[in-house]
């Protein structure tokens, strides 16, 4: 608060001169003309004089006017002086007004007010600034020392009041930082300073100081001190050595103990030295030349750096360094990485490598000749044999012919045992012949393989038609086992396939003795986007092979037993060819075999999949039997269906639920690739038009992760041509299943790509279907196919009603959704609307319907600017359609409070909650029925309206949502479980 009373020992003048004045005659006068007196008046003063003359008395007139005169002339000179003093008071005034505006402005900006205490009268002045510091007004202020400890925070007032009395008492200079805390709880931190003044006994009598808001300081200084502990405790805890140096002097100035124990210094050993005293001399002046490229650049990163330890060892780092202002001097801070092991490692490595690469380019000299010669020496004996062969091949099919004809002969006992042994000795040379002639065929590279369309079970049944004809004459067992997950056909030579299992067989039953078993089986080794590998096994319990033989098998004219005794005949041929042929059709071979325990032979082979684009080249087949083959394999799949149109879920749902195959559902791309994070699935049917995400966005996405890169994913589109197969194809897709579906065709693709993870979760279901529908019940509208529609259904009235409703519901208002999409950012959007309208045509057998469809997404692909011509086509067919089924189901469509017809005979609750939760288990569309006829019979209360939430979550497909519902529900009190 400002104290407006002088300072001790300072008088008033202007009272005292009031004083004087009022001591003399005439002082009425005089009081009335002070004020003229004090402005300088030469005519006041004049007339003072004049009165004062008068006032004595006694003066005559002359002496009077002389005076008076006097008296002016001294009253001019006088008042010349007064005005030249108030000119000069005037102009100091001035002067102290600016000095003190300019203080008050400079102490604003820093935030710095100044104060004095008069310990006298115990009266505290403060500036305008310390007023503002305090947030104080100083009309309330109570300005004393004891008001002013009270703004204080209490925790510093003791201390304050301390340290100010001390001050005093030692006649120091007053310096303190505090805080003053505020009735809002905000505190802020001043600094005040002062010094003090006392009188001549030496007692203090006043005390003059300054204020400073220091608030932001401090938080600065807080932050940094924060900062600067959080730098020393990394700095301090670094597994890797941190150095500091110098840019100007290149000496350390810091480092972190890891430094320390790095080059084993003491921490005061290493500060001050030169960089140079760091690194051995035959490297220094590398190191110089990076230090100082390092410190004109930023981060940069030196690997395997030799260093000097305090001992002299030499270690190698990897040093990292960065520029840094320290003290505004620049420093380069350096991250030392030991990496001395690795160094040694590379170097063992790289003289490991050196000496294998010498001794591998004298042994790739010396193989490269004998290859070279083996090669020639190689061609030569091809070529022998090939001619050899043919020139054999004549006589010996004389001997074979005339002996067949002589055995048709009259023989006696004795003859025909002779010319037998003469037949099966021809046949036999006949065969190895054979073997001659396409081993040269295979090394000349005459040999080539067919690519035909063949069944597997024809090259098994003449596999076991030959090989099982012997191993019957032998007295051995022969068992032929194939995998479920087999393609039925396949592309490729089956001759050459035939020819790899007759040898393997033959030499199986050829080593096996009587009593043993031999067992062919086939697998899937792998299933590419338009290629299979098959896996081959054939095993015997024969005399089996010494692992030193092995190495000769495959090897032409090599044979296990080499003796001149050997008890097996042979050319030695048959695996080596049997190699051969299962390479060129991309495979290998490969034995494992226990002496006197038997024999495995293992082949791959490389085969083309059977799809529906070569169906016209596939041999003829029974297309029901294997539908329902394929429906037996696929019986317990799990797989997701992503499909954005209603009706077409509907449809696909049921008709994999009727056989077996549990369904969950996404309604686009990004749903899709959520759920196949959350859940395991054998395959995925995908939409290829969808919004948000189409699916051959949403399949390249699955195909980007390693876990789905074998996961089928089978497209699902009413686009059948050459170009949207290889669209498919080309996006990751292994196949394609047109709509309309067609169910045994469905079957059969899916069977060929997808296999059940649990087969077994799944019994056949019992196709019960909610309700049936004679034929007189369906609507007679032009362009409607209800036989059609009824296919597509398989022949499920309840199903085909339900197509019809969602077809209504959905298409009511497609010329308004239509133009929308024409003004729809997507471009895709109006060739989308076109697309589902058109499957969904085909779906219901609205045959009409779906060519003008397919007319507009025509026009909406090719990008034509005017559309109106062929959305008005379909509106022609849409519209009446539309309003006949709008007729035919206001007169048949349950009434919602009613019981559905047909369903009269009361539910057993329990069992029906018990079916119900089944149902909704297996994402089973027949739920949404069955809550429905529950909803019914109770009819009202809480039970219903839970029932209510479970059919309409099972209706949008959120079995999930429902079966969550249900639990709650069977929890409640009074629902029976």
């Amino acid at each position: 608060m400002p104290d407006s009373s002088p300072a001790p020992g300072q008088a008033n003048q202007t009272d005292s001169i009031g004083d004087l004045l009022t001591e003399q005659p005439g002082s009425r006068i005089r009081r009335r003309l002070r004020h003229v007196l004090l402005a300088g008046s030469v005519f006041a003063l004049t007339l003072i004089a004049i009165i004062d003359l008068l006032s004595l008395g006694g003066i005559s007139g002359p002496h009077l006017l002389i005076g008076a005169l006097v008296t002016l002339a001294l009253s001019l000179i006088v008042a010349t002086g007064i005005k030249r003093v108030i000119a000069l008071l005037d102009h100091a005034t001035d002067e102290r007004r600016r000095a003190e505006l300019n203080l008050n402005r400079a102490q604003k900006l820093a935030r710095l007010g100044s104060w004095e205490l008069d310990l006298r009268a115990n009266r505290l002045w403060w500036s305008e600034q310390t007023y503002a510091i305090f947030e104080i007004d100083r009309e309330r202020f109570d300005a004393s020392y004891d008001a002013f400890l009270n703004l204080v925070h209490p925790e510093d007032r003791e201390t304050l009041d301390a340290a100010y009395r001390d001050s005093v008492a030692n006649r120091s200079q007053y310096d303190i930082v505090h805080r003053l805390l505020f009735a809002d709880g905000r505190i802020k931190y001043v600094n005040e300073r002062c010094e003090h003044t006392y009188d001549d006994n030496g007692a203090v009598i006043r005390s003059t100081g300054t204020v400073q808001d220091i608030t932001e300081q401090h938080r600065f200084s807080k932050a940094l001190r924060e900062s600067e502990q959080k730098f020393h405790a990394i700095f301090d805890a670094a597994l890797d050595g941190i150095m500091t140096a110098e840019v100007e002097t290149q000496e350390i100035v810091d480092a972190n103990p890891a430094a320390c124990r790095l080059l084993g210094y003491a921490h005061d050993e290493l500060v001050g030295k030169h960089v140079r005293d760091l690194h051995p001399q035959e490297s220094l002046a590398r190191v110089l030349d990076d230090f100082e490229r390092q410190s004109r650049g930023e981060l940069t990163v030196t690997r395997d750096v030799p260093v000097t330890r305090r001992d002299q060892r030499v270690i190698y780092c990897d040093i990292t360094t960065a520029n840094v202002i320290v003290d505004d001097r620049p420093h380069l801070v350096g991250i030392f990485h030991d990496a001395t092991d690795r160094r040694k490692a590379q170097d063992e490595l790289e003289r490991r490598v050196e000496e294998r690469t010498r001794e591998l380019t004298g042994e790739i000299a010396e193989r490269k000749l004998a290859e070279e010669r083996a090669e020639t020496a190689n061609r030569a004996k091809s070529a022998f044999l090939a001619n050899m062969s043919h020139e054999i091949r004549t006589p010996m099919n004389a001997i074979i012919g005339m002996s067949r004809l002589t055995l048709d002969t009259d023989l006696d006992e004795r003859q025909r045992h002779f010319v037998e042994k003469v037949n099966q000795s021809a046949e036999s040379l006949l065969g190895i012949l054979n073997d001659i002639l396409d081993f040269s065929k295979i090394e000349s590279g005459r040999l080539d393989l067919e690519n035909t369309p063949f069944r597997l079970d024809d090259v098994l049944e003449q596999f076991h038609n030959v090989v099982g004809f012997k191993a019957m004459e032998k007295g051995l067992e022969l068992i032929v086992h194939t995998a479920d997950d087999l393609p039925p056909v396949q592309y490729g030579d089956p001759l050459r396939l035939a020819q790899i299992l007759i040898n393997l067989g033959h030499n199986a039953v050829k080593f096996t003795p009587a009593g043993g078993r031999i067992s062919l089986t086939v697998d899937l080794a792998r299933n590419d986007a338009d290629r299979a590998m098959l896996h081959f096994s054939v095993a015997d319990t024969g005399i089996g092979i010494q692992p030193e033989q092995r190495e000769r098998l495959f090897q032409a004219f090599g044979q296990a037993d080499t003796s001149t005794t050997r008890q097996y005949g042979g050319s030695g041929l048959g695996l080596v060819i049997s190699r051969r042929l299962a390479e060129m059709m991309g495979g290998t071979i490969w034995v494992e075999s226990t002496p006197n325990a038997g024999s495995t032979f293992h082949f791959t082979v490389g085969v083309g999949e059977f799809t529906a684009s070569s169906v016209d080249r596939a041999p003829p087949t029974d297309t029901k039997q294997q539908a329902n083959m394929a429906m037996d394999r696929l019986r317990g799949a799990h797989v997701l269906l992503v499909e954005d149109n209603a009706i077409n879920r509907d449809l696909a749902v049921e008709l994999l639920h009727m056989r077996g195959i549990r369904t969950r559902i996404a309604t686009n791309g990004e749903e899709a690739l959520a759920r196949l994070a959350e859940t395991d699935f054998d395959g995925v049917l995908m939409d290829v038009q969808m919004p948000v995400m189409d699916g051959y966005t949403a399949t390249q996405r699955i195909r980007e992760q390693p876990a789905f890169a074998t996961l089928p994913v089978l497209a699902l589109t009413a686009n059948v041509m050459a170009n949207d197969r290889e669209k498919a194809l080309a996006a990751g897709m292994n196949d394609l299943i047109p709509k309309p579906i067609d169910l045994d065709a469905m079957m059969i693709t899916m069977a060929r790509w997808i296999v059940p993870a649990h087969p077994e979760d799944a019994p056949p279901p019992a196709p019960t279907p909610i309700g049936t529908t004679s034929s007189t019940d369906w609507p007679d509208i032009p362009g409607l196919d209800v036989t059609a529609g009824l296919a597509t259904a398989q022949d499920d009235a309840a199903l085909y009603r339900r197509l019809l409703l969602r077809f209504h519901d959905e298409q009511i208002d497609f010329a308004r959704h239509f133009n929308a999409a024409r003004h729809d950012p997507d471009p895709q959007a109006t060739t989308r609307a076109a697309h589902t309208l058109k499957g969904l045509a085909a779906n219901i057998g609205a045959n009409r319907l779906r060519a003008a469809a397919s007319a507009l997404e025509t026009a909406c692909r090719d990008r034509h600017t005017d559309l109106d011509a062929p959305l008005g086509a379909v509106l022609d067919v849409l519209d009446p359609l539309i309003g006949a089924l709008d007729a035919w189901l206001t007169h048949s469509r349950p009434n919602a409070a009613e019981r559905p017809a047909g369903k009269k005979e009361p539910l057993d609750a329990n069992a029906a909650l018990h079916e119900l939760r089944d149902l909704l288990a297996e994402n089973n569309i027949r739920a949404t029925d069955l809550a429905q006829r529950l909803r019914h019979q109770v009819e009202h209360g809480p039970l219903a309206d839970a029932l209510a939430e479970i059919e309409e979550a099972a209706g949008r497909y959120d079995f999930d949502i429902a079966l969550t519902r249900l639990t709650h529900l069977e929890g409640e009190p009074g629902v029976s479980r």
